[in-house]
């Protein structure tokens, strides 16, 4: 079975480096979530196929800084596919920027829950 994928961003050979809750690279880009926003964001999707509850996928966002040129996490988080969650992250329109999310709930008759994320980039 294999383990949890690392990343590492690496400038002038100093390495930063995450742990990934999950075992394989389902999808990952470059996003600009905003006209208004200068800078993309990495999207990257994880998915675990090896669970026991029929897999979960993880979405991690980072942003990229040009004035310290290093990447920073902003967003990390796990949902199980299983009881049909998603994570959506909207590039246009009046929620662009923002990522939006479903949870069931704990037991039938799932209801879900709507998580809204706001980006907020501090100049």
């Amino acid at each position: 079975m294999p383990g949890n994928l690392h990343f590492c961003f690496v400038k002038d050979g100093a390495q930063s480096c995450f742990d990934g809750p999950f075992n394989e690279l389902g999808s990952s880009q470059i996003e600009y979530l905003m006209p208004t926003f200068r800078e993309p964001v990495l999207v990257v999707e994880l998915l675990d196929h090896f669970s026991v509850t029929g897999g979960g996928r993880s979405t991690l966002i980072w942003t990229y800084d040009a004035k310290t040129d290093q990447f920073e996490q902003i967003f990390d988080h796990a949902i199980n596919r299983n009881l049909n969650s998603e994570i959506r992250i909207i590039t246009n329109g009046p929620l662009a920027g923002d990522i939006v999310m479903n949870t069931a709930g704990g037991r039938p008759a799932y209801r879900y829950h709507i998580t809204v994320y706001r980006l907020v980039l501090l100049c």
